[in-house]
């Protein structure tokens, strides 16, 4: 995108806009800095992993993969911790 106006909406879209719902609901249950924290993470992780599902074609373990990172994220997230 290298800062060109023309992806000035791309960049709001794929990115602003969805931090911005995942910050929501993760402030739901934490609080807002830490929701902005995960927020990013679950954006990259979710990103990483289709990056690489893209280059493998490998559906199976993309699934796994994000079964396990939801696992780990809902872990985190557990009162008690």
């Amino acid at each position: 995108m290298y800062g060109k106006p023309y992806a000035e909406h791309l960049r709001h879209v794929l990115t602003d806009a969805w931090l911005s719902g995942f910050s929501r609901g993760f402030a739901r249950v934490t609080d807002e800095s830490r929701a902005e924290r995960l927020a990013r993470l679950c954006l990259a992780v979710g990103r990483g992993i289709l990056f690489e599902m893209a280059l493998t074609g490998d559906r199976e373990a993309a699934d796994s993969a994000i079964d396990e990172f939801t696992a780990m994220t809902r872990q985190a997230l557990e009162p008690d911790r």
